[in-house]
């Protein structure tokens, strides 16, 4: 009997020792679990918050709508060449940029396709070589006449040249490969490069009539932007070749040339051959992004 109750109180005394260190291992696994499910769900609120910012920064603004000014040069290629520069220009496209990855790489760069839908750009010149309409010809200069500048004075003339009107008008499509940078807050600098098929017109107007030439030609842009929000600046460079050829108007004004054999592809073939020209620009614009 003696012997039963030294071993209960043995138990009960060893019990009593060991509860504590249990509960206290108890309170420390649990202390363990709850500082862990602290810091996962710390972890998780910054995340979001991470993505929310990311949302804000890059999420919006995707699209853009760009309106500039356009310096814009135009040489012939054949024949001795000759530059004719704009008096006056401009542009006006839309698009939007598709980003190929959600999160940005390191935080703060993304790459993207840009698709520019429609690209419509318009250039004004004078024509000082005469070389439309064949007066500089007319008048004996032969391929002098495409030295840049201006005719040199003619007798026959008493040093004045009849200067025509010209006017280019170019409609594309443009897509290609961007980069962009996040470097703080909303700010954001990005450069870009798009391939631009485009179609062009070509108009020449004086006091004895006009000629319309029209081309297909490739274009290529190159160029950068710096956004804050909604709004950015940028600089742009863009080149291309074209073989206008004429649209013989005459068979639309002359009734007796214009019958029901004649086809459209007659009338925008013209007389004229084919002819080769360079176009080259810089474009300055203020775009807004949506």
């Amino acid at each position: 009997m003696i012997k039963k109750l030294v071993r209960a109180v043995g138990i009960i005394t060893l019990f009593a020792c060991t509860l504590p260190i249990a509960a206290q291992d108890i309170k420390d696994a649990k202390d363990t679990k709850d500082s862990q499910v602290r810091v996962r769900y710390s972890d998780l609120i910054k995340e979001y918050q991470k993505d929310m910012s990311w949302q804000k920064i890059w999420g919006k603004h995707t699209r853009y709508m760009n309106i500039g000014y356009v310096n814009q040069s135009l040489t012939r290629k054949e024949n001795g060449g000759g530059t004719w520069r704009s008096d006056v220009g401009f542009y006006y496209g839309f698009g939007r940029t598709y980003y190929l990855h959600k999160k940005p790489i390191a935080g703060m760069i993304k790459f993207g396709i840009d698709w520019t839908f429609c690209d419509m750009n318009f250039a004004k010149y004078e024509d000082t070589f005469g070389f439309f309409n064949g007066d500089a010809e007319d008048m004996g200069y032969g391929d002098y006449y495409y030295e840049e500048g201006h005719l040199p004075s003619s007798p026959e003339l008493n040093g004045s040249v009849e200067m025509k009107k010209m006017q280019q008008y170019e409609f594309s499509t443009q897509i290609g490969p961007s980069v962009t940078i996040n470097p703080v807050s909303y700010l954001k600098a990005g450069l870009y490069f798009r391939v631009a098929p485009s179609y062009s017109l070509l108009t020449v107007q004086d006091s004895h009539g006009s000629d319309l030439l029209h081309s297909y030609g490739t274009f290529f842009t190159f160029g950068g932007s710096v956004a804050y929000k909604a709004i950015s600046i940028g600089i742009e460079g863009r080149w291309g070749n074209t073989k206008y050829n004429n649209i013989d108007l005459g068979n639309l004004e002359e009734e007796e040339s214009w019958n029901e054999n004649t086809s459209m592809g007659d009338m925008l073939r013209g007389e004229n051959d084919k002819t080769k020209w360079k176009t080259g620009s810089m474009r300055f614009y203020i775009s807004i992004r949506l």
